[in-house]
């Protein structure tokens, strides 16, 4: 089932279960008298995701439910969901595409086509480790996928995250969430509230101070923070005291380094700076940086 987050505990006195996550979807449920879930295949802080039947045609398809706390900060989530399933199809041929979506007793669900998938967070936490190259690779098809869905939208991911981006059976990176991070930082009931949707430790530093709009660059630097995830298997930027961010916390270990190379490494401080004017400011302009970088190593990606 790979890492799932706690939605619970055990109370030391008096023994009583303390929840909290009380608006989350549990298993073995029926959706919209049409989704029958079977079991949790993915868990990101604020949603799950589950096999389940579709009970029309008996296929397996996968659902991903949304906390009814998330739903409780939307103003109107019926047309949020909708809105979320139509950029779907906008985002690249790397997104996972939603083919229904609806509003079941205030669970917000979408569903889309059944995959064997596993996030780069579970292939990490079974002791997955990439190599430079291979971890490259995977960064490229995104940002490819990403630059189609800006190109279309005008608008960026800004929530991009290991639990967010999967690796299927076939070997296809595929990712999800395109659309819903804007549409959730105009909600004022949302930027006041202390729902935890972002991942602190992949968000960019203007994006997590609040000072600016996020732009390509500050999803141009979640990917470098997911790189760095990827080949070292570690959270990037954690503080000394293991409990918050450090964005000057960024050092690859003596083992890691030495099987970098000086353009790789190159590439990776110019995504990974703090100010994002020095960063590459769009996804094309950061393909075109990896290109150059294949072509040099006559690496095939």
């Amino acid at each position: 089932e790979g890492p799932i987050h706690v939605d619970r505990f055990q109370c030391e006195k008096c023994g009583s279960d303390i929840e909290l996550r009380p608006g989350r979807m549990e298993e073995g449920v029926r959706i919209a008298g049409k989704y029958q879930t079977f079991y949790k295949t993915n868990d990101d802080g604020y949603s799950s995701t589950y096999i389940c039947k579709d009970l029309n045609n008996d296929e397996l398809k996968l659902l991903r439910i949304y906390d009814k706390t998330l739903t409780n900060l939307i103003s109107n989530p019926k047309e949020f969901i909708e809105l979320v399933g139509a950029v779907s199809f906008m985002a690249g041929e790397n997104h996972m595409l939603i083919i229904d979506t609806g509003l079941s007793d205030k669970y917000l669900y979408q569903v889309m086509p059944f995959r064997k998938l596993e996030s780069i967070e579970q292939l990490v936490d079974y002791g997955y480790i990439w190599a430079c190259d291979q971890a490259l690779d995977l960064i490229y098809e995104l940002v490819k996928s990403l630059e189609e869905g800006v190109k279309n939208i005008s608008n960026g991911h800004f929530n991009l995250n290991p639990n967010n981006i999967f690796i299927s059976s076939k070997g296809k990176v595929r990712y999800q969430g395109f659309g819903i991070a804007p549409q959730l930082m105009s909600e004022k009931s949302f930027a006041k509230s202390d729902v935890h949707f972002f991942d602190v430790y992949y968000l960019s530093p203007e994006l997590a101070s609040g000072k600016d709009y996020p732009t390509q660059a500050s999803d141009i630097y979640s990917l470098g923070m997911i790189l760095y995830y990827m080949i070292v298997g570690t959270t990037p930027c954690v503080s000394s005291d293991g409990e918050g961010v450090d964005y000057n916390n960024l050092v690859f270990p003596q083992s890691v380094e030495t099987e970098l190379d000086q353009c790789f490494l190159k590439i990776f401080k110019s995504i990974t700076e703090n100010d994002p004017a020095n960063r590459p400011q769009s996804f094309k302009e950061f393909r075109l940086q990896l290109e150059v970088y294949f072509s040099a190593k006559n690496h095939q990606n």
